[in-house]
């Protein structure tokens, strides 16, 4: 009996690319120069909303966003919670104030910020999914058509060539990764809810951080040998099975069980 695999990308390297794309994007960058409808969105726009926010008003708006958020280094670029605030409704707030009190049109950039936060809000939420009909599916799935629409826009411009139709879009790899991520995942939710009827998956639990640290421990053991053979491979998983288990939370995709 054939067995259908469904792979989707891990959705917390998704929203820090998305972050990366933004912070690429400037008037003289020579790989993105993301737009809209037509509108420019750039990194400095953000910039500018939080600097109005930090030294126009006495109480901050966004108090979850910093300095760190905005000029980053190789090291915070690797900190999920630093693209999930940029991402997220607090920062659309700081978009959607910044127009109002500034009359500028920062329209577009709010449009994809809503439609991230979709994103980060469903794919963050602990409540398990029981039914391919569940309402977070079909916004997903309209996330993913803004994504779709945009791509149609910047191919249909036929006043540029590739190379600049490129750069006002999110980078291929992102953009595969994302349609990976909504339609993988829905497909996943429906395999796992036609085998077992009853389940619920949590999507904020759907990660490989299990499988990860195995791989971590297993390189750590074998020190710089990146290409151990089965006599190394083997001890280091043998230590790894004595010496741990892999243990689940309640509400996780998976039960408790020793290796």
């Amino acid at each position: 009996m054939d067995k259908i695999v469904y792979i989707f990308a891990f959705l917390q390297h998704n929203f820090k690319k998305i972050r990366n794309n933004l912070e690429k994007s400037h008037v003289s960058s020579k790989t993105r120069q993301l737009k809209i409808n037509g509108q420019d969105v750039r990194w400095q726009q953000f910039i500018d909303a939080f600097d109005y926010d930090l030294n126009s008003n006495s109480l901050k708006t966004a108090h979850r966003l910093t300095k760190d958020h905005f000029h980053l280094t190789s090291s915070s670029r690797m900190r999920n919670h630093l693209a999930y605030d940029i991402l997220g409704d607090h920062m659309c707030e700081l978009l959607q104030n910044y127009q109002h009190d500034r009359h500028v049109n920062n329209q577009s950039a709010i449009h994809l910020i809503q439609v991230t936060t979709v994103l980060l809000k469903n794919f963050q939420n602990t409540s398990p999914i029981k039914s391919t009909d569940d309402p977070r599916l079909q916004e997903n799935d309209c996330c993913l058509e803004f994504f779709n629409e945009w791509n149609r826009q910047i191919d249909h411009n036929t006043t540029l060539n590739k190379q600049e139709r490129k750069k006002q879009f999110i980078s291929d790899k992102l953009y595969f990764d994302l349609q990976s991520m909504v339609l993988g995942f829905r497909s996943y939710c429906a395999m796992l809810l036609e085998i077992f009827p009853a389940a619920g998956i949590n999507a904020s639990q759907s990660n490989q951080d299990k499988t990860e640290n195995l791989f971590g421990f297993i390189r750590s053991a074998n020190g710089p040998n990146d290409m151990p053979n089965v006599l190394e491979y083997g001890p280091a998983i043998n230590t790894y099975v004595q010496m741990r288990e892999y243990t689940a939370k309640h509400g996780m995709n998976c039960s408790k069980h020793r290796f």
